[in-house]
């Protein structure tokens, strides 16, 4: 059942983000001093805000196997990092405060925030929890508020919830392993699709030259290459941790260079796209963004058919790159040709901003430099919604095909019912949706008029019989009310 996140994790990550803000955070001043100023949204206009993004930098997943240094014979030997580093705390950080200036207007009235208000959910991985909460800290800092609880910490820090599943069962950011056998099947099975396939013969004199050097057993071409792409990149930026010189080279095995750390990018570019269905494969998508797209919308109309009236102002999830690259594939924003793809592995802090405004439009905005936080960001427009501002109904209908109800997509991923908790409710900012709660209103109205009808039905006979005289023995009508285990709370 989704719920706050268990608190030896949350106490883990809450501890390190701390220790971080504190390095580069002034104790002194106020922390909104000398905020960069950026474009600042029109609060009368907005009915809800919504942010899908990417987690700050981590440490590589795996270390770059080098042949006669490991006895390990495959990538999995290798021992797993990806816990946020202090670039990355800095980061989400800046993009909290970044968050803030744009949209402070829009979610402050004088109000004490909470998560009834700004609601933040999070994949139950190290470091999207870190980075949600470094979120939080520059986007909602307690200095000069009634939320200042002592001095210098709560000057610059004030807890705040951050939501997540655990990860087997997380059908809406992780969505990894058995979460969904189906798509799990088909993501393992990307590299007989015929694109892939051209690829690998193209790239067959590397596939075989990288498998000699990192002596590898077992190499995946797009799995294996994947992982060795991320500790390159991860060793390039941060060669003063493998090596004392500064060269960005320096620290690689010495069979790399810079033409294969090439071909690395270009492969895990490939399989980013295919995993997600970036070349047009809409059943990928829907796996992969499917039930995430459900929750936004369905939380969306609802703002709408309460024409602003929810409490609700922002929802924050803190996800992976896959969850930006999928989200781009559904808006037919994110393709691959063997010449190279328009868009490559979402960077760190990427993210997808859905702003829906008081006129039933939804403008979509990307944000994909982490270096340039400060940077206003891109405006995104489907190709058959060529606007800034989509008519929500229409976003909607192009979208359909890969927007599925969590129960629908368990179904199709082969689970059973029981395989995904029940979802918060809207109220909390998670998701009931608005066309479930219709149903299931109509339906309890539908129930108690039949009821009404058979029981005035029954009376009627009753003293109908009566005045005539007649027994009347044995009638009975029973109506039976059950709980679908499935059902979401309201």
């Amino acid at each position: 059942m989704q719920g706050r996140i268990p608190m030896s994790d949350f106490a883990s990550s809450l501890f390190f983000v701390f220790g971080i803000l504190l390095r580069f955070c002034s104790c002194d001043g106020p922390i909104l001093d000398d905020l960069p100023r950026g474009v600042e949204v029109n609060a009368a206009d907005l009915l809800l805000v919504q942010v899908v993004h990417r987690h700050g930098e981590r440490e590589a997943l795996f270390n770059i196997p080098v042949a006669g240094e490991t006895t390990a014979k495959d990538l999995k030997s290798f021992p797993k990092e990806a816990q946020l580093t202090a670039d990355g705390v800095r980061q989400m950080y800046e993009y909290g405060r970044f968050m803030r200036q744009r949209y402070h207007k829009y979610f402050e009235n004088g109000e004490k925030s909470s998560s009834q208000r700004i609601r933040v959910i999070s994949s139950a991985t190290d470091r999207t929890i870190s980075s949600a909460q470094a979120l939080i800290a520059g986007l909602l800092p307690p200095n000069g508020t009634a939320r200042q609880w002592n001095s210098p910490l709560g000057a610059h820090w004030v807890p705040f919830p951050v939501y997540s599943r655990p990860s087997t069962h997380d059908g809406l950011l992780l969505n990894f392993k058995d979460d969904c056998p189906v798509f799990t099947e088909m993501r393992d099975s990307i590299g007989t699709m015929p694109i892939a396939l051209q690829l690998q013969e193209e790239m067959k004199d590397f596939t075989r030259d990288v498998s000699r050097a990192t002596g590898l057993a077992h190499y995946d071409f797009f799995e294996t290459s994947t992982a060795i792409e991320d500790a390159i990149h991860y060793r390039r930026t941060h060669p003063q941790l493998f090596t004392n010189v500064t060269a960005p080279t320096s620290s690689w095995p010495s069979w790399m260079n810079n033409t294969l750390a090439d071909g690395f990018k270009r492969i895990a570019d490939m399989r980013m796209q295919l995993v997600v269905g970036g070349n047009g494969d809409r059943v990928r998508t829907r796996f992969r963004a499917g039930a995430l797209l459900y929750e936004i919308f369905e939380r969306m109309n609802a703002s709408r058919w309460n024409a602003g009236k929810n409490y609700l102002k922002m929802v924050q999830y803190s996800g992976h790159d896959e969850n930006v690259a999928a989200i781009l594939a559904a808006l037919n924003l994110y393709n691959y040709t063997l010449e190279g793809p328009n868009f490559g592995i979402p960077e760190f802090t990427a993210s997808i901003i859905m702003e829906l405004h008081k006129n039933n439009t939804v403008r979509l905005l990307l944000k994909n430099d982490p270096a340039h936080i400060w940077d206003d960001p891109v405006v995104l427009m489907h190709p058959e919604c060529q606007v800034p501002f989509c008519p929500l109904d229409k976003l909607y209908a192009l979208l359909s095909d890969v927007i599925v109800d969590e129960e629908t997509w368990k179904e199709e991923c082969g689970l059973p019912g029981s395989k995904l908790g029940n979802r918060l409710s809207m109220r909390s900012g998670s998701s009931v949706g608005l066309a479930e709660s219709i149903v299931i209103a109509g339906t309890l109205v539908a129930f108690a008029l039949i009821f009404a009808t058979i029981v005035a039905l029954v009376v009627y006979l009753v003293r109908r019989r009566k005045r005539r005289s007649l027994d009347v023995n044995g009638y009975s009508a029973t109506y039976e009310f059950s709980n679908t285990n499935g059902h979401r709370p309201a």
